[in-house]
């Protein structure tokens, strides 16, 4: 079973059946287009025949009728921009969850080394396609092809000349946006990559300002950004100059179209093929027209823009964050016990290369035990424990707890029982208790609160850390936790682990950033809820005596003393 790949079209289309009422009503809505080019000036026509016939009557008739059309375009484009405008949140909202969804079933995702700017950057984009894909059926879908064919039954009632040549005008103008199309699309699809470039190096360089300050490296990342934005300003300036020869060739184009039309219309009427008042009417609904057709050059960079930045977003996605699930039944429950890793190997794809994660592991982790996975950065310690908690595919071999195959076991089911503490222990900008509880259905607060104060009793925590909690358990504690301290986050964690009783929790390298005294803290504590769990602590230090351990080195277990 493949992830489902990020699919805009399909997203978009999917939203359009769930709002098929409102949508509808924008469809009924935009035949004012019609309206406006083509029935709007035919009464112009009409207005003017009859004050020059000096018939005040149908002078009258036709100016009442001209005057509710106009009042009726302005009232139905007001309900339009509307509805479009609810339209676009709610899409947003639709694909977001889409990608967020996506996100979370994927199995090869590094979640602690996301890509998040480039992930925001992508996603910022969606209320801007929204617009786009509304535009493009208000400008191409209604305001060309209806017009065209409320302008192909005008003519033909008028005459065939006529008829014949506005068909052969808009062949031309359709050939033409298929040029502009064709000739923009690649080096728009380019001008998003380039921008995407500045993104990705602004992410970079505001994640690092430390190191630009420390370093006094300003004038270099400002020559460094120059550089990129050059890149940028090359690619611009050859989509500007690319739309401006369209542009240009679609204004001559139009001023032969006008002239055409217009002497055709002409001849017609010295020949008294055509009235008079088909005449002036015709002529209005013919510069009306072409000044419609004129904007196809818009159009159609509107479609460019568009789809380059969705052709942009998807390969994003799917070639780079979305990749395929591996094939399992996950019908299988969890049952606790032995942790037995079977032959397990992973390779990864880098820099060009094959890279050897794991090779050739094989490990038995006895229920109940506490376990230190220990060795140096690389030796393939994280992609063990990914493997074990289905965020990373091994190429080979098994994975077993309680004699169950954990590809067989679904991760919600698995995250019931397996609870993972993260090397960076961030945390929501929201109240104590909101982390701490984070994830739970929560019936009785009171009884959650009294657990949480047993959990902290049988941690054994200091006054100090229970006074801070109890203080804060109400209060915001900042993005990313920071107002607490980084054994303070971890504490967090741990209560949050052992609020939902799991059999086995993971901890990665949970003293990494803390002093000598927090670090025995953290080891005190997680000997004391190691009594009847398994817990297994990836590190890189030494770790508490009472752990048995596990070297790892270039992949393979290199020492064990289970």
């Amino acid at each position: 079973m493949a992830i489902e790949k990020l699919d805009i079209n399909q997203y978009f289309y999917e939203y359009m059946l769930q709002n098929k009422f409102t949508f509808l009503v924008c469809a009924l809505l935009l035949f004012t287009y019609p309206l406006q080019k083509v029935v709007l000036p035919k009464y112009y026509g009409k207005v003017i025949s009859n004050l020059q016939d000096g018939s005040n009557k149908k002078f009258m008739e036709s100016a009442k009728m001209l005057l509710i059309i106009y009042a009726s375009i302005q009232l139905l484009h007001s309900v339009y921009q509307k509805i479009q405008g609810a339209l676009v949140p709610k899409f947003s909202e639709f694909s977001i969850n889409k990608i967020f969804s996506s996100l979370l079933k994927n199995d090869n995702e590094d979640f602690e080394n996301m890509k998040v700017g480039e992930i925001l950057a992508k996603i910022s984009k969606l209320p801007h396609l929204i617009y786009r894909y509304l535009d493009i059926l208000k400008s191409v879908v209604f305001s060309q092809l209806i017009v065209f064919a409320t302008c192909v039954f005008h003519y033909s009632q008028v005459s065939f000349q006529i008829f014949l040549a506005f068909i052969l005008v808009a062949l031309g103008i359709l050939l033409l946006q298929f040029v502009t199309y064709k000739t923009t699309m690649g080096v728009e699809t380019k001008r998003e990559q380039e921008q995407d470039k500045i993104y990705q190096h602004l992410q970079d360089v505001l994640n690092n300002l430390i190191s630009v300050i420390v370093c006094k490296s300003e004038e270099h990342e400002k020559d460094k950004l120059s550089t990129i934005f050059a890149s940028f300003t090359k690619i611009f300036n050859k989509v500007l100059n690319i739309n401006f020869i369209m542009r240009v060739i679609f204004s001559f184009f139009n001023i032969f179209s006008f002239c055409l039309l217009n002497y055709i219309l002409y001849k017609e009427y010295l020949n008294k093929s055509i009235t008079k008042e088909h005449f002036i009417s015709s002529f209005i609904i013919t510069y009306s027209v072409l000044q419609l057709f004129n904007d196809g050059a818009h159009s159609v960079r509107m479609l460019v823009d568009m789809t380059s930045q969705i052709t942009d977003m998807e390969h994003f996605f799917n070639n780079q964050i979305f990749q395929k699930k591996h094939k399992s039944h996950e019908n299988d429950t969890f049952l606790n016990g032995d942790i037995v890793f079977k032959n397990v190997n992973h390779t990864y794809n880098k820099d060009g290369g094959e890279h050897v994660a794991l090779k050739n592991v094989n490990l038995v982790i006895k229920k109940n035990e506490n376990i230190a996975l220990t060795g140096h950065i690389g030796c393939g310690k994280s992609t063990l424990i990914k493997s074990l908690l289905k965020l990373s595919v091994p190429n080979s071999g098994t994975i077993t707890i309680g004699g169950v195959n954990i590809e067989n076991i679904a991760k919600n089911e698995l995250y019931s029982h397996v609870f993972y503490i993260p090397q960076k222990p961030k945390l929501l900008n929201r109240t104590l208790y909101e982390n701490i509880t984070y994830g739970l259905e929560i019936k009785d607060k009171k009884e959650i609160t009294e657990k949480i104060n047993n959990i902290m009793e049988f941690m054994k925590l200091d006054e100090n850390t229970k006074t801070t909690f109890h203080g804060k358990m109400n209060e915001s504690i900042g993005l990313e936790g920071s107002k607490l301290s980084g054994g303070q986050r971890q504490i967090v964690w741990i209560i949050r682990a052992l609020l939902r009783d799991p059999s086995i929790i993971i901890m990665d390298e949970p003293t990494s950033s803390l002093d000598k005294t927090n670090k025995q803290k953290i080891y005190n504590i997680i000997e004391e809820i190691g009594v009847q769990k398994t817990i297994i602590v990836i590190s890189h230090d030494d770790v508490s005596m009472g752990f048995k351990k596990v070297n790892m080195k270039e992949g393979r277990v290199s020492h064990s003393s289970i």
